[in-house]
């Protein structure tokens, strides 16, 4: 199961990052207990299934805001490519093809069960 820290670093190699894009990344970080070299307590970071509940899926949403403006336009097979995912379910192309504005679509994918899990 990809961390947080991993999904922000994929997203910001794949699609890239605004100028603040960092300083949002370590507040989102920081709001799911991430932040890189300051665990939570010495047992290190939480990993594995513990990483799969909906307040971590929210959070991943919330990677959006680190993205350049204008965000850009990617189909769904480009997007996941990015990222780094090439064999993506027919299901996860059709929701993100389906997204309104290229901001939902990189949402969606870093949402997604393949983005998470591989």
């Amino acid at each position: 199961v990809r961390t947080p820290v991993e999904k922000a670093i994929g997203i910001a190699q794949g699609i890239g990052t605004s100028r603040a894009g960092g300083r949002a990344a370590i507040r989102i970080l920081d709001g799911v207990g991430f932040v890189p070299f300051s665990p939570p307590n010495p047992a290190g970071f939480p990993s594995g299934e513990r990483l799969l509940g909906p307040y971590q899926l929210a959070h991943s949403l919330d990677l959006v805001s680190m993205l350049p403006r204008p965000v850009p336009r990617l189909d769904a097979t480009e997007l996941f490519e990015r990222l780094g995912l090439f064999d993506v379910s027919e299901t996860s192309l059709s929701v993100v093809d389906g997204a309104p504005d290229p901001a939902a679509r990189v949402a969606l994918a870093a949402a997604s069960p393949e983005y998470a899990l591989t």
